[in-house]
């Protein structure tokens, strides 16, 4: 891998803080004192936006295209981990998703005391307070509903808090073609469903999450499976190749295991580095190019990993290996494009794979991948992360780069006719909703 696409490969850059705007009342209000203007509807868009994830940011990026079009006097607002980056990006006021612990030794002592009670009890009264700013909030697609690297004090208690809060507060919160399990930690588990449970309105990314909820005791007949979000994003305009090679996609993943901190996650990642490192040789053994993907900024380190031991191969030469970097889906739908077929570990480079027409290979950590997959008529052609096999991969390779041509239109096909169910859950949404 070239010096300058090292140098190029970098984390998402930090931005200014941009200010949540004043809530404007409740819905029902009509015109303010004095004949005033009507009351907008005023849209809070929870997620996990703003971490490095690319995958969650699509989906945030995709919501919002779908209610600045429908909803167009609406006010919108991100309630997210990283205000500043948000509200910079996609233009738009943002509240912080947690508050930082109030900063006097005496409330730091109290609160290390009691097991952080009297700061959760001060999450839940701010929460309600934002909430009853809103008309609605809602989580847009994302794999919201899982514990993979979090502990229950993360994503699983502040999902719980916040539709806790929208409850008291009597405002409406939705998940939006989410994504569900597994929840490994009881306590997680029990967190995350009462906090499904509490909101107005579900729909889910695909069966297997549904029956994963169904599972743990969230049995809704009438909750919808609608496409994940991401296939509503418009496709990147095309732009010349980088290289004259064929080259194949290897969406990367700084994967250390499912568990948060796990005792063996550094064997965990080594492996899979020497694994994707061989396979990768492989390939230019081959005659093909590589092209190293990422899909958050944790990968960086995989993707300079790889590059490092592909770099080192005798013949290998300037071009043969690309890594570039990539701030959204669209950065990374424009990369796969230029592939001949992708390898990928993130659920999102494979959405981003099949939405661009291409044949892909999954090594997941999840069943979500398998599960897509499937729908592409891809079933044959997964394999999970922690028990990859390389021999395997050479022969799945093989035989997708020999079918490529018939697969492509069944992928060309499900990618549109996800679309279309998309927008059939826009318009059902908006009736339920608002």
């Amino acid at each position: 891998m070239s010096t300058s696409s090292q140098r190029n490969l970098r984390f998402l850059p930090a931005s200014r803080r941009s200010s949540p705007s004043r809530a404007k009342g409740r819905p029902g209000a009509g015109t303010g004192g004095g004949g005033g203007k009507p009351v907008s509807t005023r849209i809070g868009i929870f997620g996990q936006f703003g971490s490095g994830n690319l995958g969650n940011d699509g989906s945030m990026e995709s919501f919002l295209g779908f209610l600045r079009a429908d909803r167009p006097g609406a006010e919108l607002v991100s309630i997210c981990h990283t205000p500043e980056l948000i509200g910079e990006r996609f233009s738009i006021p943002t509240v912080p998703i947690r508050p930082q612990l109030p900063g006097s030794p005496l409330f730091r002592g109290v609160n290390k005391l009691l097991l952080g009670a009297p700061n959760r009890l001060l999450d839940l009264i701010r929460a309600v307070r934002i909430a009853r700013g809103f008309d609605v909030i809602l989580v847009p697609g994302t794999g919201i509903l899982d514990d993979f690297g979090e502990r229950w004090k993360d994503m699983p208690y502040i999902l719980f808090n916040w539709t806790l809060a929208c409850r008291l507060a009597g405002t409406p919160f939705a998940f939006v073609s989410i994504g569900a399990g597994p929840i490994v930690h009881p306590f997680s588990r029990w967190l995350m469903k009462s906090a499904a449970r509490m909101a107005h309105y579900r729909s889910y990314r695909d069966e297997q999450s549904k029956r994963y909820m169904a599972g743990i005791g969230l049995d809704r007949p009438g909750d919808r499976v609608t496409p994940d979000l991401a296939f509503r994003l418009p496709l990147p305009e095309k732009r010349n190749a980088a290289s004259a090679k064929p080259m194949i996609g290897l969406g990367m993943m700084g994967y250390s295991g499912w568990k948060h901190a796990q005792a063996d996650g550094e064997a965990i990642y080594r492996a899979y580095i020497a694994k994707m490192a061989a396979f990768g040789k492989w390939l230019l053994d081959g005659g093909y190019g590589v092209r190293l993907i990422v899909g958050d900024k944790g990968d960086r380190q995989a993707v300079l990993d790889v590059g490092a031991a592909l770099a080192k191969r005798p013949g290998t030469a300037a071009g043969d290996v690309i890594a570039e970097p990539a701030e959204s889906l669209t950065d990374v739908m424009r990369q796969i494009a230029e592939t001949e077929l992708l390898v990928a570990t993130r659920f999102h480079n494979v959405v981003c794979g099949l939405m661009v027409g291409k044949p892909v290979i999954s090594i997941g950590y999840a069943r979500k991948n398998d599960v897509l997959l499937a729908e592409a008529g891809l079933a044959d052609f997964c394999q999970h992360i922690e028990r990859l096999d390389v021999d395997a991969l050479k022969l799945q390779f093989e035989q997708l780069m020999r079918d490529r041509d018939r697969h492509i239109p069944e992928i060309t096909a499900m990618a549109a006719n996800y679309r279309s169910a998309l927008a059939e859950q826009e318009q059902q949404m908006l009736r339920e909703l608002f």
